[in-house]
């Protein structure tokens, strides 16, 4: 049977109002996108980038949609006084808002029966996730996970569309959680699901800022901009006292928010003593990472398989969301440690090599700087980088990522990301032009991927270091409209496979 929702419940504090009387009306389902359009729907236009919602209101009403969602500035005159009667208006300042609300309101508000547990940071977020949900479950906690590798309800996986999806997809997977017994979820938030508002309507128990570096800035346009955005999802957190801003502040930006979020700030760092958390010993090495962390409520003696000394900082922001849950010390030593590997984060691939060979998914030019800086540590001799940059995007980092590769690197390879409907060519030439001239000897440009990453493995010797960087954990390659498959990690066995065979 056809479940019904008064109208009436599914606009509650979704800050949109209607000029007719909506008491009794009825919907059977909400959606933004004309094409799932059913008879009896609210309809929310939403103006995208490339199409506008309310050119489709017409479509939607043709399909028998019960009431219809706009903005404001929409004369709806422009449809017809004939067929504006057989539907409810709605407006709103902002339907992008409103529909994260009413997704909410929809399922019944998820969020707020769940410990959400939200990340946001430039960098960090998906590591910073893994060790957190690794700690939940030694603790024994039913976890959820949302975020740029997969979404997961308990043991049950699912591959990722995007960091954080849409209002409606995030509700619906929120309302599984729950239904399914999860009772703590941790979601990474982009900054693109916090300026189009897709966790509107969401409640945050917890929300942890891991750093801030230039990214998006062609839709952010500045950094000012970037970090305002950033800043603003701490508006999500719970109105109750429990509700927690977990803060890095050896990042200036974390700075910058500890000081506008005071009351409900728990700060880490690496040394700074005015931290809430900080290091107190450290130690590491080419298989790991440990030390001490002080939490105020005991002290954390950890033993990671993480590599690389960023990783103190993601367990240092795990460790404190932990400790604001109410875990343990010794239930947070073992969930440290007994988390493996973040799939492309600092991954070495094992191929019975006497070379190493790392994946990572570092693709701006602080990830990319704190990568190699890490790698160039433990490389005994040749240092030798894989990269490329995506297509259709951020086109100022990459020349800064060029210099950076080229002052780390001892040999470089540029190659192909994700050209998208870019020429890869162009891409590659932008990528050149950070690089200073008297370092172009140590350039090659191998522009199909599988070629480089081949390229890099018959040119190594033994004691270099192979860093693959810009698509770790995924498993395609976006050319033009086409989704290909490419892996670097399988494409590395296949390299040495073939190598071993032509010897």
């Amino acid at each position: 049977m056809e479940r019904k929702y008064f109208l009436k419940d599914l606009i509650r504090d979704a800050k949109c109002s209607s000029l007719s009387e909506i008491e009794s009306v009825m919907v059977s389902g909400i959606t933004a996108d004309s094409r799932e359009v059913e008879e009896g729907f609210l309809f929310v236009a939403i103006k995208g980038f490339k199409r506008d919602g309310h050119d489709y209101i017409k479509d939607a009403i043709d399909k028998g949609v019960s009431a219809v969602l706009v903005d404001t500035a929409f004369d709806e005159t422009s449809i017809g006084a004939d067929i504006l009667k057989k539907i409810t208006l709605l407006k709103s300042k902002d339907t992008r808002e409103s529909f994260g609300i009413i997704a909410s309101n929809y399922f019944g508000n998820p969020s707020k029966e769940l410990k959400l547990i939200g990340i946001t940071g430039t960098n960090g977020k998906t590591t910073t996730s893994y060790i957190l949900n690794s700690i939940l479950e030694k603790a024994g906690i039913v976890s959820g996970m949302i975020g740029t590798i997969l979404y997961k309800i308990g043991d049950e996986e699912f591959p990722s569309s995007l960091t954080t999806p849409d209002a409606f997809t995030l509700n619906r997977f929120l309302r599984r959680m729950v239904d399914s017994g999860v009772t703590h979820t941790i979601m990474e938030v982009s900054s693109h699901s916090i300026r189009l508002k897709r966790i509107a309507g969401c409640s945050f128990s917890l929300g942890i800022f891991t750093n801030l570096s230039p990214e998006h800035l062609d839709f952010h346009k500045t950094i000012e901009e970037y970090y305002e955005c950033k800043k603003s999802f701490f508006n999500y957190l719970n109105a109750n006292d429990e509700a927690k801003a977990i803060v890095n502040i050896d990042d200036k930006w974390g700075r910058k928010i500890a000081k506008e979020f005071k009351e409900k700030v728990v700060t880490y760092s690496f040394d700074k003593p005015e931290a809430n958390f900080k290091i107190l010993s450290s130690k590491l090495s080419k298989s790991g990472i440990e030390g001490s962390i002080c939490t105020g409520k005991g002290v954390v003696n950890f033993s990671s398989n993480l590599i690389g000394s960023f990783n103190f900082s993601n367990i240092l922001a795990a460790t404190a969301a932990a400790v604001e849950l109410g875990i343990s010390p010794d239930i947070i030593e073992r969930g440290i440690e007994s988390l493996d590997i973040v799939p492309g984060r600092f991954q070495r691939i094992e191929g019975n090599v006497d070379f190493d060979i790392i994946v990572d998914y570092a693709h701006t030019p602080d990830a990319l700087e704190k990568l190699l800086t890490e790698a160039k540590k433990m490389c005994k001799k040749d240092l030798i980088v894989v990269f490329g940059c995506g297509g259709n995007r951020d086109t100022e980092k990459r020349p800064l990522m060029g210099k950076i590769a080229s002052r780390i690197g001892t040999k470089i390879i540029i190659t192909s990301d994700n050209p998208r409907n870019e020429n890869p060519m162009d891409i590659i030439n932008d990528i050149l032009k950070g690089i200073d001239r008297n370092r172009r000897n140590n350039i090659e440009v191998v522009e199909d991927r599988r070629e480089a990453i081949r390229y890099a493995i018959e040119k190594a010797d033994a004691g270099d270091t192979i860093v693959i960087a810009g698509k770790g954990h995924e498993d395609y390659q976006i050319v033009g409209e086409k989704i290909i498959h490419l892996d670097d990690k399988e494409e590395v066995l296949k390299a040495i496979e073939g190598i071993r065979k032509n010897n």
